[in-house]
């Protein structure tokens, strides 16, 4: 049999990577679609996953990084439902600009500010899971002038790894090469980027639901859809490693040049826990309006109490082209984006080299 293959539009102008349940194929036909974004407030990724030894452009306030991953593979049943395979990585870092500035100055050796308090707050939060899902879309209310659609789906689900854990201290600063810090720590983990610890690996089983809701104005062209994906997910993990402690930095040595050198005292609680993690919503608000071959849309992400809003424009080249220009304002990113027929590639990043954040997306569908 000739397969047909088709273009899917999606929007990857925004930080948040949703699985979006109005976007199901239609019977025989196949849905493959990858998006993901990377960034982080105070350096280049390059180097905030290496040494900390690049340019430091930390934010008034709070910090993040985050990693937003998912991939989706599935096809239509009927008209109106999905079924298909997924896999979710998230990772999402929230410190304030204090302990950012500890961090680079002890990872690179600067002076400190004599008598400086620092506070030493940041939660982290993350899955990495995979699983099958149930998707389906259908009209609420229509007429000639109006519609209104709802969309739903469930899915069952495999954890790989996670972390759900906090650290709430502070640090005093000695002089410009010694500092002390008093700290405690809460965290549950698959692995532990705290301190060097060696723990047997666990998995996890769970459920999910996403849901969408979509009013379209026929008159002016005019769209919005809200989206709340991992509305009540949760994910059981068996025999869980926890620590929950106290960081002292004793033992306190100095090197060559006068800078401290600890081998920190870490006291507390260590075992393993059967323990339920609950995934944290994520919000979708998006408008969008049709002019001629021109799409505009604008909109905002909510993830973990931080905004993340976004415009862009796609423009129809002919019957098998489109462009897209787009730019989300949190991490001041900017990107393109290209269609033809079947496939669809857009691309996003803060700079040309050196990026603090970067996202890729690629989607098409292939009917029987």
């Amino acid at each position: 049999m000739v397969g047909k293959l088709l273009l899917i539009s999606t929007s990857h102008a925004g930080v948040v990577q949703f699985f979006d349940p109005s976007q199901i194929p239609q019977n025989q036909t196949i849905k493959a679609e990858y998006k993901t974004f990377l960034a982080n407030n105070p350096m280049p990724i390059k180097e905030f996953l290496k040494d900390w030894d690049g340019d430091y452009t930390p934010k008034n306030g709070q910090n993040i990084a985050l990693l937003d991953s998912r991939f989706d593979l599935g096809g239509g049943v009927g008209k109106h439902y999905y079924l298909g395979y997924f896999y979710q990585y998230d990772l999402f870092i929230d410190t304030v600009k204090d302990f950012t500035d500890l961090f680079y100055a002890v990872k690179n050796k600067n002076d400190l500010e004599v008598a400086r308090e620092y506070a030493l707050d940041l939660d982290i939060k993350g899955i990495k899971q995979h699983g099958l899902m149930f998707s389906g879309y259908g009209s609420m209310f229509e007429n000639d002038d109006y519609s209104i659609a709802f969309g739903g789906a469930l899915y069952l689900s495999y954890g790989l790894e996670m972390q759900n854990g906090f650290i709430d201290g502070k640090a005093q600063s000695i002089n410009t090469k010694d500092y002390d810090i008093d700290a405690s720590s809460s965290y549950y983990y698959t692995h532990n980027y705290l301190y060097d610890l060696d723990v047997t690996s666990t998995h996890g089983y769970g459920y999910g639901s996403h849901v969408g809701l979509y009013f379209k104005d026929k008159k002016h062209n005019f769209q919005i859809k809200f989206l709340v994906n991992d509305l009540v997910s949760k994910m059981y993990w068996k025999d869980l490693p926890f620590s929950k402690i106290l960081l002292k930095t004793e033992n306190k040595s100095h090197d060559e040049n006068g800078y401290v050198k600890y081998a920190p005292t870490i006291s507390g609680l260590e075992q393993y826990r059967d323990y339920t993690q609950t995934l944290t919503a994520k919000y979708k608000l998006e408008g969008s309006v049709v002019l001629d071959d021109s799409t505009i849309f604008g909109g905002i992400d909510l993830m973990h109490g931080e905004n993340f809003p976004y415009v862009k424009i796609s423009h129809k080249l002919d019957e098998v082209q489109t462009i897209e220009l787009m730019h989300e304002s949190r991490f001041g990113s900017f990107g393109f984006g290209y269609g033809y027929k079947n496939f669809k590639i857009a691309i996003i990043a803060d700079a040309f080299s050196d990026v603090s954040s970067f996202g890729l997306s690629s989607s098409f569908f292939y009917r029987f």
